[in-house]
């Protein structure tokens, strides 16, 4: 067709209506449910953001709460606009499946047992998102068969020739698709990514009832015998966010085939938690025990600080210096302790736990760190 043949269009104009951004104060906050307090006090928009919620979508979200909704519904309310929209194009299905995949993910953060609605919710946002990773090519949905039952996992492979390759975990919350982006930053630096559900965690329990026991070892070395396996004579790193950093060292220290780690925020030792606070039950839930000795009896077999037979790998620890969870002095005896003499640490004036407020700048770091521990070797 010729340009003077193509045919006008009558003007229009289309208004879009949104929840604009409601700061959190406290008589908001005292009129709202116990969830909604609670949700909203432990999901600042930075942790939500950090979780992979589109940043519109997380500030609406959270204006919705303030305004009354129930978390799960405000969540899923937003998640279904997003599949509700006509795609024009495939880029745009990819962006709204991954957008709904977050928003499903971060509204069943508060269903704290593992009911079959929570299975359900999580089931759909991982069918989610692994549409959107077939559509970008970035990352292939696997299962990693180990002796203690299935795990899931994401794996981000390198842009080029691979240098090496690295696990990333996350805690007690934020799991492996949560986490996607650091896999992207990595994967750009030549360095093949598993986002790691262990377990416990995200697909790995809800998916694959596969929780976190005493026997949690032989699914670590099962899943470092697979990427060895894939990308022999390559080294291999560790990185754990939160709970999961804990967990990166504990492997790390019994595994001489990982020669770097990175633990962002994480405990030196878990079996401290309070057995009186949130995050306790949760330990509670993610290991199925139905008492506080068997969820002790679990966690005290983590023991980031105790020396292994791996004795001499490079190691990174991030702290953020506004942490409420992890304070400065507890950092420090990890970093102190760590049972390696090629350590260093980076905090983050302002940043708070899994340093979520400079996300790109974590991620940037840990990419940075670990390429540049894997190219001293490799060609």
């Amino acid at each position: 067709m010729m340009i003077s043949e193509m045919k006008a269009h009558e003007p229009s104009v289309v208004d879009l209506a949104y929840q604009a951004r409601v700061s959190g104060s406290e008589s908001l906050l005292n009129g709202l449910t116990a969830d909604a307090q609670a949700g909203l006090t432990s999901y600042s928009l930075e942790r939500i953001v950090g979780y992979g919620v589109d940043y519109a979508d997380a500030v609406e979200f959270r204006a919705m709460v303030l305004s009354g909704w129930e978390w799960q519904a405000a969540a899923m309310l937003l998640a279904e606009r997003c599949l509700a929209d006509d795609w024009k194009t495939c880029a745009t299905k990819m962006t709204q499946c991954y957008r709904a995949a977050a928003l499903m993910r971060i509204g069943q953060t508060l269903m704290v047992e593992d009911k079959l609605e929570r299975s359900e919710v999580y089931a759909r946002a991982t069918d989610l998102f692994e549409s959107a990773a077939t559509l970008s090519g970035k990352c292939e949905h696997l299962q990693i068969s180990t002796p203690n039952g299935m795990v899931g996992a994401w794996l981000y492979p390198s842009s080029e020739r691979s240098i090496g390759s690295v696990i990333v975990h996350g805690g007690i919350e934020g799991w492996a698709q949560d986490f996607s982006q650091m896999g992207e930053a990595l994967a750009t630096r030549r360095i093949d990514t598993l986002m790691l559900d262990g377990p416990g965690q995200g697909e790995t329990r809800f998916l694959h009832g596969h929780y976190l026991g005493t026997e949690w070892r032989a699914t670590y070395r099962t899943v470092i015998d697979f990427l060895e396996a894939r990308a022999p004579m390559r080294p291999i790193g560790f990185v754990g966010n939160s709970m999961g950093g804990s967990i990166a060292m504990a492997v790390t220290n019994e595994d001489p085939r990982i020669s770097a780690c990175v633990n962002v925020s994480g405990p030196f030792a878990p079996w401290l938690a309070p057995q009186d606070s949130p995050v306790f039950h949760k330990m509670t839930t993610m290991a199925n025990a139905s008492s506080i000795e068997e969820t002790l009896g679990v966690f005290s077999t983590i023991k980031p600080v105790e020396p292994g037979p791996n004795d001499d790998y490079r190691f990174l620890l991030l702290q953020g210096q506004e942490d409420q969870q992890i304070p400065d002095e507890v950092a420090a005896i990890c970093w102190e302790q760590a049972p390696t003499p090629n350590k260093e640490m980076i905090n983050f004036s302002d940043g708070d736990h899994c340093i979520y407020r400079h996300a790109t700048d974590r991620d940037m770091v840990i990419a940075d760190w670990i390429h540049a521990q894997f190219a001293e070797g490799v060609a």
